[in-house]
C-alpha cells in the first residue's frame, strides 16, 4: 500500500466469491484464501450541523442543520501467502439512509488488492483502489451529497545491487472526479514516478533517498475571473521533489514510517500559485504495553488527502490517537487531529483570488467498543469537529454521537 503515514485508512473489503477468484489467479495453485473475514455492521449518528455550515445559516435550514444519519454496510477481505509471494483483496458496499432529508441517500462501495513479493534480493509491491465516496459537506459546500470517483494504482520495486543496498522505482497514478458542475474543476488524473538508492537491512528496517515527480492531466476547462475578465483554466501542474523514505523498527514496542522531503511545486494554471517546502508524512507506532497502542502524525503536502484538492492549497496536519484493551473485551480509543489549509484561491468560486483563505480544522473522537460472547460488536462514538477560517463563511462547529452494531465472521 502506498504510504500514508499520517492517516489510518479503513480497510474496505469485496464479496467472498470474487476475493477467491481472484486470489487463485495471483497466487497459481491455490484454490481458496487461508483467511477470509466478513463484517455486517449499522450504525446511527446524530449530528448537531450535518451541513458544516456556521451557526447562523445552520438555523435557516430544517431542523437547524441537525439530521440523523444511517449507514448499513457489509465488507468481506480475503489474504493468502505462499513463500515469497502474498496477496490481498479487500472491499465493501454501504448505503446511507439520512432521517430528515432522503434526497441525501447515496450508495458508496470501494475496492482495493494489493500482491507483494519479497524474496532476499527483490522486492515489489503492486497496489490498486478504486472507490465511489460522498464528499464531505465542508468541502463540497452543498445541501447534497457530491459522488467523489477515486483510482489510486501504485508500483513500489527494489533489487539489491550491493550487499544491502538496493535500488528502488516507484510508479503511481490517481484519478480524482467529482459529480458537481463546480467541484469538477478541480478533476485531475496524476501521474507520479521516482527512484533512487537505499539501504534494507536484514532485520526489516530501510532508509532510501531519492528522487520524485509529479504531473497531472486534466479533462474540464472552466472559466475564472481575474481582474476585469476572464480567463480559461485548468489545474495542471508539476512537482519535483528529493524525498527520503524511512522505516525503523528501534525495539518491537517501536515502528516510525516516514517520508521526507523538499518539494518544488510549479502551477500550470493561469492562476500561479507556486509552492515550495518541506513535505512530510510521517507516524509513530507505540506500545508501552501489550494492548497499549499510541500513534502521533504528521503531514505536510501540496494536495488534500482525499485527493479532491490538489493545485492552490498547502496541506499540514498533526495529531495522535490512543487505543487500549481492556478486560479483554472493552476497547477504549481516542483521537485527536488539526488540519491548517491554505488555500491560495478557491475554484469552487467565479472569483478566485477574493476566496484565497486559511482554514485550520480540529477534530476530536472518542469512543467505546464491547466484543460481546457472540462476537458483536457494540460501539458509541463522540466526534466534535470545529473549523476557524480567515473567511466568516468558512467557519463552523459541530458534534455527534454515534451508535453502531457490527458482526465480523472469520473463514
Amino acid at each position: 500500500m502506498p504510504n500514508n503515514a499520517a492517516a489510518t485508512a479503513r480497510r474496505t473489503p469485496l464479496a467472498i466469491g470474487t476475493t477467491a477468484a481472484v486470489l487463485s489467479l495471483l497466487v497459481p495453485g491455490i484454490a481458496r484464501a487461508q483467511q477470509y473475514e466478513v463484517t455486517v455492521d449499522a450504525s446511527s449518528r446524530a449530528d448537531t450541523n450535518i451541513y458544516r455550515v456556521p451557526d447562523s445559516v445552520a438555523k435557516t435550514y430544517p431542523h437547524e442543520g441537525a439530521d440523523l444519519f444511517n449507514f448499513i454496510g457489509i465488507e468481506a477481505s480475503g489474504s493468502d501467502k505462499r513463500g515469497d509471494l502474498s496477496a490481498e483483496l479487500t472491499g465493501s458496499l454501504g448505503q446511507s439512509l439520512y432521517a430528515y432529508n432522503s434526497t441525501l441517500n447515496r450508495f458508496q462501495y470501494g475496492g482495493s488488492s494489493q500482491v507483494d513479493y519479497a524474496a532476499p534480493r527483490t522486492g515489489v509491491t503492486l497496489y490498486a483502489e478504486h472507490r465511489l465516496r460522498p464528499v464531505a459537506f465542508e468541502d463540497s459546500r452543498a445541501v447534497r451529497n457530491v459522488l467523489q470517483s477515486f483510482t489510486r494504482l501504485t508500483t513500489d520495486a527494489s533489487r539489491n545491487v550491493l550487499g544491502d543496498i538496493r535500488a528502488v522505482g516507484r510508479l503511481n497514478y490517481t484519478r480524482s472526479r467529482a459529480a458537481d458542475d463546480t467541484l469538477q474543476r478541480n478533476d485531475n488524473a496524476r501521474l507520479g514516478y521516482g527512484g533512487g538508492l537505499g539501504y534494507f537491512s536484514p532485520t526489516g528496517n530501510s532508509i532510501t533517498l531519492e528522487v520524485a515527480r509529479l504531473q497531472t492531466t486534466t479533462f474540464t476547462d472552466s472559466q475564472v475571473r481575474l481582474g476585469d475578465g476572464f480567463l480559461r483554466y485548468r489545474p495542471e501542474f508539476v512537482e519535483n521533489s528529493i524525498v527520503s523514505h524511512l522505516l525503523y523498527a528501534p525495539t518491537a514496542l517501536t515502528k516510525i514510517t516516514s517520508s521526507v522531503g523538499y518539494t518544488w511545486h510549479n502551477d500550470r494554471s493561469v492562476l500561479n500559485a507556486d509552492f515550495k517546502g518541506v513535505t512530510a508524512d510521517a507516524a509513530i507506532e507505540w506500545s508501552p504495553l501489550p494492548t497499549v497502542f499510541v500513534t502521533p502524525a504528521f503531514r505536510r503536502a501540496f494536495s488534500t488527502e482525499n485527493g479532491l484538492f490538489s493545485n492552490g492549497v498547502e496541506v499540514t496536519s498533526y495529531g495522535v490517537s490512543a487505543t487500549a484493551v481492556v478486560l479483554g473485551r472493552l476497547n477504549v480509543g481516542s483521537r485527536l487531529n488539526r488540519v491548517r489549509r491554505n488555500f491560495r484561491y478557491d475554484l469552487q468560486a467565479n472569483d478566485p483570488l477574493n476566496f484565497a483563505r486559511v482554514e485550520n480544522t480540529t477534530r476530536f473522537n472518542a469512543n467505546v467498543s464491547l466484543v460481546t460472547g457472540s462476537r458483536f460488536v457494540v460501539q458509541v462514538a463522540y466526534d466534535h469537529i470545529g473549523r476557524s477560517a480567515t473567511l466568516s463563511q468558512f467557519r463552523f462547529a459541530s458534534d455527534a454521537v454515534t451508535l453502531s452494531l457490527s458482526r465480523k465472521l472469520s473463514y
